[in-house]
């Protein structure tokens, strides 16, 4: 058989081939030279790994506080207490003070507000209490005025001027004094033989002129403005009720609260830069039964007029002892248009202090019962809950209210 030599020697030589190689593998596993192995490639499975937000901004936190409340009371308010001395309540509407601490029952009293000091009448004197060092001094009195009798004038309400500068009171007429030098001066003396006794109400805001209660015999009474530059009367009228001057000293506003043979009820104002022209604002109705009643008007430098209001009946009226309750309302300066009430409440008033910024009243009611003392409420003129205030006053006639000054650091 011949054998195909080609193929043997092609067989031969593959087979030599794969020997070497094992040699030479098995020869580097003996000698510690690694391996390279090799295996098939696969397809990679990729896990997703959650993304990590990153830190926020440390954000610093304030400690947590209540915020102080605002006082009730847009300044101190003066009173005439229980034991006729004069307390001085804060505006937080709790803290009291005594201001005074005179022998006799003071009869009349005012409040600069402005410097503080406080004038008060006792024992038919008048004394000056320093807001600044709290000294009172003896301002006008003595022998010359003497205690109070049927025969002696009588010395009575003292009037601040706007800047606090001279007090105007009532002795033997309308007397001005000077508080720096204690000088006082006689600007309208009283005339017996006409039966004209006058008294001071107020000061014009310009502080040149006072408004002056004109009464006759001490029954009926009209209101007179005195220049204080020339000493000229420009005759109002009637002197009922609760007359007040407008910022700009032009009219002097009376309110109309009552309704009887000797009074009218509803709103006039005088003119003062025109001879004491008269206008009624607001009248009673004609042909009807209704009453419109108006207490304690004022306009206030944001242009309105504040005033406690009431529509009544004749008959309502007179079942109310002449004592209705009236209603805080706000109205354009001629006291009809622009009409808004400011509260639902209703009070009965002894006596009343407007804020000069509008903000509220601090009222007295009027008395109901046979108690000698009376509460002393703040209004809020936004309408939100009244405020008893911690003082109560005297159940008197005379000025029960007064506001004095905000002192910057102490409130």
């Amino acid at each position: 058989m011949k054998i195909d030599n080609s193929l043997h020697g092609s067989v031969w030589g593959w087979r030599t081939v794969l020997i070497l190689a094992l040699t030479l593998i098995l020869a580097g596993c003996a000698n510690g030279t690694p391996v390279a192995t090799f295996a098939p490639p696969a397809t990679a499975t990729v896990v997703a790994t959650p993304s990590r937000p990153p830190s926020p901004t440390p954000t610093r936190i304030p400690p947590t506080s209540t915020p102080t409340p605002a006082p009730p009371l847009p300044a101190p308010l003066y009173v005439y207490g229980p034991e006729t001395q004069i307390l001085r309540l804060e505006r937080d509407g709790v803290t009291v003070s005594q201001i005074t601490a005179a022998e006799t029952p003071l009869t009349d009293f005012d409040v600069s507000s402005v410097t503080g000091d406080v004038a008060y009448v006792a024992d038919n004197k008048l004394y000056l209490g320093s807001g600044a060092s709290g000294e009172t001094r003896l301002l006008f009195g003595g022998a010359e005025s003497g205690p109070m009798s049927l025969d002696a004038p009588q010395l009575r309400l003292p009037r601040f001027s706007p800047d606090g500068s001279q007090i105007a009171f009532a002795y033997g007429g309308v007397q001005v004094i000077d508080i720096a030098s204690a000088q006082a001066r006689l600007v309208q003396a009283d005339d017996p033989a006409s039966g004209y006794l006058y008294s001071p109400l107020s000061w014009a805001p310009d502080g040149k002129r006072l408004l002056l209660y004109r009464s006759f015999f001490t029954t009926d009474s009209s209101l007179v403005v005195l220049s204080l530059a020339d000493n000229a009367l420009i005759a109002l009228g009637d002197a009922c009720c609760h007359p007040t001057w407008s910022p700009d000293g032009q009219y002097v506003y009376v309110s109309g609260p009552h309704f009887d043979a000797h009074n009218e009820p509803g709103l006039t104002r005088y003119d003062t830069f025109h001879e004491g022209k008269r206008e009624i604002l607001v009248r009673r109705p004609e042909q009807s039964d209704e009453l419109l009643l108006v207490d304690y008007a004022t306009l206030l430098p944001d242009g309105f007029l504040y005033i406690f209001q009431r529509r009544i009946s004749k008959q309502a009226y007179s079942e109310a002892d002449q004592h209705p309750d009236f209603a805080m309302v706000r109205t354009a300066p001629d006291g009809q248009s622009d009409f808004t009430r400011l509260r639902r409440d209703s009070y009965p008033l002894r006596d009343v202090l407007w804020a000069s910024d509008g903000s509220g009243a601090v009222i007295v009611p009027e008395s109901t019962g046979a108690s000698d003392t009376l509460p002393v409420l703040w209004l809020p003129a936004d309408g939100s809950p009244a405020i008893t205030l911690s003082v109560h006053v005297r159940d008197d006639y005379i000025p029960l209210l007064h506001w004095g000054p905000i002192n910057p650091g102490t409130e």
